[in-house]
């Protein structure tokens, strides 16, 4: 990961993205990754999703699990090596950015062990994951769903302070809000001409810096900007509107923004095990255990 992240600054945030949206489908099994497609045009698959238009960075997966399998063959699924290299991904960012290892999450060898699917899903994929344009309800039902409460629904979305955003998630904030003509009035004026700038009306192609927009370099730095009326999307601004989540909003701000850290990293343990896991059934040879340590 540490040569991954030199070569590409952004592979943090695109594993962490995949990371999300392979979660929020049935199970954390990388389902994202499969084409059952057969060469069937008509037989769709989560990748084509246009909520997934702008995933990248498989090839990064691709290239970890190639060598995963020259050093252990057929043990180490593509979802433990998402999982590992997320949480590998995030780390850097934080050491790189704030000094601190609090972001950082343990994946204990009693968590490891998934197994892959073998079907993706496309029509799930379609309702089943929250949208950029969704209200705070519906993100928080969506969350909901899949066990997670208020609190961890709320640190999950701190993700959205690292790596980029293509414009065409917040087109419609910027130009025609809810069909109005107009931008969101939510969103502050200095903030709202700062995205035209970036997003014109006629490039939905384009892509914004979170760190360049916002103040700070820190992870709880999204949490910050949302106090200032700086979110990007529609539903991370509405979490001010609330009084519970801007009172946690306010907490996670406060001191060095451990509180936030921990949350996000006990958050992420929980999302990494959705559906439940199936451990491995045969053992890994002692001669290749140390395989482990090219993520670990």
């Amino acid at each position: 990961m540490c040569q991954l992240y030199c070569e590409q600054k952004d592979v943090s945030a695109a594993l962490l993205r995949l990371f999300f949206q392979d979660s929020f489908i049935r199970a954390f099994d990388a389902s994202l990754f499969l084409d059952d497609s057969n060469g069937n045009t008509n037989h769709s698959i989560e990748r084509w999703a246009v909520l997934h238009s702008t995933l990248n960075c498989f090839d990064k997966i691709d290239l970890i699990k190639a060598e995963l399998e020259r050093a252990c063959p057929g043990v180490v699924s593509y979802a433990d090596t998402l999982a590992l290299a997320t949480r590998d991904g995030i780390l850097l960012v934080c050491i790189i950015q704030c000094s601190a290892l609090h972001a950082s999450w343990p994946i204990p060898s009693s968590i490891t062990g998934r197994i892959d699917s073998s079907e993706s899903d496309f029509q799930e994929t379609m309702y089943e994951i929250p949208k950029p344009d969704g209200n705070l309800s519906q993100t928080f039902h969506l969350f909901s769903l899949r066990g997670f409460n208020g609190r961890e629904t709320v640190s999950l979305l701190g993700a959205h302070n690292i790596g980029k955003m293509s414009c065409q998630f917040i087109q419609g904030c910027l130009y025609n809000f809810t069909g109005t003509g107009k931008p969101d009035p939510t969103i502050a004026a200095d903030f709202l001409n700062e995205l035209r700038l970036n997003c014109q009306a006629n490039n939905s192609n384009s892509s914004l810096n979170d760190s360049e927009i916002s103040s700070g370099s820190d992870l709880d730095n999204y949490f910050r900007s949302l106090l200032r009326g700086r979110g990007l999307l529609f539903a991370d601004q509405q979490l001010m509107a609330d009084g519970k989540t801007a009172t946690l909003l306010k907490a996670y701000t406060s001191g060095d923004g451990t509180i936030f850290r921990m949350d996000f990293a006990r958050a992420m343990v929980k999302m990494s095990i959705l559906g439940g896991l199936v451990r491995i059934s045969r053992k890994l040879p002692p001669a290749q255990c140390d395989v482990w340590k090219l993520l670990l």
